[in-house]
């Protein structure tokens, strides 16, 4: 649902060897979330007035702030969401898939006003498996007048100050010219490389993937839904064979990161 975390689960294809020859991509990587860098704006939602506003989600929405579970269009990964008002520093969040809870969300605000914590839970994957993130972003500009302190704009510069093993871990194997691959949270990916999309088996918001090889130690993965490229990834091999440097970008709104992702 969080497009970093998103972008972490996305996971790095093989070069091309002879058939019987071990990829050094083979094996079991994981994602340092510590590392990763983002460039994008700044969030930007409010709560207010009993309504709670997402200007900068994709698409915009809007709903009532009651803690009642309101319908929302155009959402891969979710179609409802209720959201509470817990105090005057916190508000939780959930969300529903074909009526079933999926994920939970709470953001507390600081003390001062300007640091905002989110605690997040989701099982929303293949296996149903849980994954725990916490992220920290910073106030861009002044709090909202008249709003609830999450109000405003909020910047985060890192991907998470904790997150889930299964979250960011993947094993990949190089058949040939197929890239076989299964996340830690039981979704799978079998493509040609240099061949046409397929699905994510498992991604419940039905991600459809095209692997690429435009560099001898270069990688890319291109993730379409409902027709619309939503992530470009790219993938540098680094000459210690244990480490490889990733890089994605979000063309919808020209957000783009970078993390690095080492071998287990």
């Amino acid at each position: 649902m969080n497009r970093i975390s998103a972008a972490l689960l996305v996971s790095a294809m093989m070069l091309a060897t002879p058939a019987n020859a071990a990829s050094p991509f083979d094996g079991t990587w994981k994602g340092d979330p510590t590392s990763t860098k983002m460039e994008a704006k700044p969030e930007e939602f409010s709560v207010r007035n009993g309504v709670y506003d997402c200007k900068t989600c994709l698409p915009p929405y809007s709903v009532k702030a009651d803690g009642a579970f309101h319908a929302v269009k155009d959402r891969p990964y979710w179609d409802e969401i209720a959201v509470k008002v817990v105090d005057p520093k916190t508000v939780s969040y959930k969300f529903r898939k074909g009526g079933k809870l999926i994920a939970e969300n709470e953001q507390t605000v600081s003390a001062d006003g300007n640091t905002l914590t989110n605690k997040a839970t989701n099982t929303n994957n293949a296996t149903g498996s849980k994954v725990d993130m916490t992220t920290s972003l910073a106030r861009v500009g002044a709090p909202v007048s008249g709003a609830h302190a999450v109000s405003g704009a909020w910047k985060q510069d890192n991907m998470a100050t904790a997150i889930s093993d299964n979250a960011i871990t993947m094993t990949i194997k190089l058949d040939g010219d197929r890239l076989h691959l299964v996340t830690g949270v039981g979704e799978t990916l079998d493509a040609k490389i240099g061949g046409d999309y397929v699905p994510n088996v498992g991604d419940p918001g039905k991600t459809v993937t095209r692997a690429e090889q435009p560099a001898p130690n270069v990688l890319k993965l291109t993730d379409m839904r409902q027709g619309k490229v939503v992530q470009v990834a790219t993938y540098t091999l680094n000459a210690d064979g244990t480490t490889m440097e990733g890089a994605w970008t979000d063309p919808r709104d020209g957000s783009k990161g970078s993390f690095l992702i080492r071998k287990q």
